[in-house]
């Protein structure tokens, strides 16, 4: 990964996540929408909420995608790439069809074969309510009407957002394992990723104990190593510190095979609403989310309520309540950044 890591991104480096989003991802959900079968409203409104995911991931990671001519298979061999604004545009739509067939009264449920949530279907719309939530946000600062008027909506309906992780669990044989894991086991379980002095810095300075759940100690050595961003080249000897087995990145700990593949999760949910108050357009305390994200995001990592209130009592880290909306939304970003590490 040294082209990567010096942000030298090649088109080799991204053409299969291309392929793995719209071969399989999305081109699985329109098989399931398109389906025939009787009594299939709720498998469809899941697949729904799964193609709004799946189209976000694709346009946030590459601009503009195929969308209206996509999934169609031998007859649009050469789709037509429509702009952002569209993309998004059609999120929303898919996520509001998805919950739609929710209502329905006489359809199939879902159980084992849905690997989030059972077939839980309240916490499906939760995601999905959540999924919208992120997508709003994501047009703030380019279009702050449509982000307030969709958000005010989603408040108004008095919607529900995720209280639990959304995330896919995984066990240590068959090819089930953590994907990540898996793909370094094919490697011959070869350590391609260590910690980077960008994160670990940034969590030795706030004296923040996650930095322990995130990385693993190299053996030589009493704290966690990292390396700057870019300097493999320099850095050949030294003995840095992988990522640990939490987020599935420590390729000589088969217990990475266990760690769960979160698409949203509820320390995400928990600063999205946070902003969303933060803007005026959504409804809560600011604060008392802000906080409620950081805790959330301590629990996940085995530490505690007590640790993150240690860790929230340090200025440099506590909300800015008397602060800009700007400084507020900063701090939320910040602890955004460091709550998904690894993941």
């Amino acid at each position: 990964y040294r082209s990567i890591d010096q942000y030298r991104v090649l088109n080799t480096a991204v053409d299969r996540s291309w392929s793995i989003l719209y071969r399989c991802a999305l081109n699985n959900a329109e098989l399931i929408i398109n389906s025939d079968v009787a009594g299939s409203e709720y498998y469809k409104g899941i697949a729904y909420i799964l193609k709004a995911y799946g189209f976000q991931l694709a346009t946030d990671a590459f601009g503009d995608v195929p969308l209206s001519e996509a999934l169609k298979g031998k007859d649009f061999v050469n789709p037509n790439y429509e702009g952002q604004e569209v993309v998004y545009d059609s999120i929303f739509t898919f996520i509001d069809k998805g919950k739609a067939l929710f209502k329905a009264t006489s359809a199939t449920g879902v159980s084992s074969q849905d690997m989030i949530f059972g077939g839980d279907l309240t916490q499906w719309e939760a995601f999905a309510n959540t999924l919208a939530l992120r997508a709003y946000l994501r047009l703030s600062e380019v279009d702050a009407t449509k982000a307030a008027a969709g958000i005010k909506t989603l408040y108004a309906e008095n919607a529900k957002f995720l209280t639990n992780d959304a995330s896919i669990t995984y066990t240590t044989t068959g090819g089930n394992e953590n994907p990540l894991y898996n793909e370094m086991v094919g490697l011959g379980k070869t350590q391609n990723m260590v910690a980077s002095s960008t994160a670990v810095t940034a969590f030795t300075k706030n004296n923040d104990p996650r930095l322990l759940a995130f990385y693993d100690i190299p053996l030589d050595s009493v704290h966690v190593v990292a390396i700057p961003q870019g300097s493999y080249a320099s850095n050949t000897k030294v003995m840095a510190s992988s990522p640990s087995a939490l987020v599935g990145a420590s390729a000589n700990n088969e217990r990475s095979a266990l760690a769960p593949a979160k698409l949203i999760s509820k320390t995400e949910s928990l600063f999205l609403q946070s902003e969303a108050a933060v803007r005026g357009w959504g409804e809560g305390d600011a604060e008392a989310l802000y906080q409620a994200g950081v805790e959330a995001s301590f629990l996940a990592a085995g530490l505690s309520a007590v640790d993150a209130s240690t860790y929230l009592g340090q200025s440099a880290v506590a909300f800015p309540a008397n602060g800009t909306a700007a400084k507020k939304i900063e701090s939320i970003i910040t602890q955004k950044y460091y709550a998904m590490c690894g993941f």
